[in-house]
């Protein structure tokens, strides 16, 4: 149970993660334009 969670935690970080450069590569680009 508690593997599951700690699974389910590191899942949600690595889509934090990605949505927080996502967000700097969309900026980037906004910056450009």
């Amino acid at each position: 149970m508690v593997h599951q969670q700690m699974h389910i935690l590191y899942l949600m970080q690595n889509i934090l993660c990605e949505f927080k450069v996502n967000n700097k590569l969309k900026l980037k680009t906004l910056d450009f334009k």
